[in-house]
């Protein structure tokens, strides 16, 4: 996935190395496929970030769920309160999906109970983000892996619905669109040159 692009050179490494172990805390978010885990694992590796990741996955395992999509209403606001809670007790500088995540996917499953203070914490969570990258939706990188809702109208969906909830939470002045036409760490260049809220 580290495709073409500006080549960042070794001075610009060192650099990026130096501010991502500076500590801000980033936010990755977007739909299933669309690279989030793979920039997290390149912060991760290049540049020796924490990474707080795949905490959903490990929960519908824990509790015997493999179509997140077909959960109650009540197990939904469950797991979602957990992965937010879990969120917050991190220590981790990136978070390989985030509260707008968990928001998005409530509003999908069309859990209504208790939304208003769940969407209250949410944006607590995602303003203590120094930065906000968002993925934008992409076909090819979708793949089946037996816990994916695969449908490309559904995803797009996904994408719509985070982006609007950002808008809505007023988090937009500090997120960043993944550019897939660039290389992984002209992206993480990119990302080093723009303002934290700090």
């Amino acid at each position: 996935m580290d495709r073409g692009g500006p080549v960042v050179s070794q001075a610009d490494y060192s650099r990026l190395r130096s501010w991502y172990l500076g500590g801000p805390r980033l936010g990755l978010t977007g739909p299933a496929g669309s690279g989030k885990t793979t920039f997290a694992r390149c912060l991760e590796e290049r540049f020796g970030c924490t990474v707080h990741g795949a905490a959903a996955r490990e929960w519908l395992k824990r509790n015997g769920v493999r179509e997140h999509w077909t959960m109650s209403a009540e197990n939904a606001m469950r797991m979602q309160t957990d992965l937010l809670e879990a969120m917050f007790a991190s220590r981790a500088q990136v978070f390989d999906r985030f509260s707008a995540d968990t928001v998005c996917f409530l509003e999908l499953a069309g859990v209504t109970a208790g939304r208003e203070e769940f969407e209250s914490r949410a944006v607590e969570f995602a303003r203590t983000l120094d930065i906000i990258v968002y993925f934008p939706y992409r076909s090819e990188y979708l793949v089946h892996d037996g816990m994916r809702h695969t449908d490309a109208k559904y995803q797009m969906t996904v994408a719509a619905t985070i982006f609007d909830w950002l808008r809505r939470s007023n988090l937009l002045d500090r997120t960043l669109i993944f550019q897939h036409h660039l290389s992984l760490l002209a992206n993480a260049e990119l990302i080093s040159g723009h303002e934290t809220t700090r």
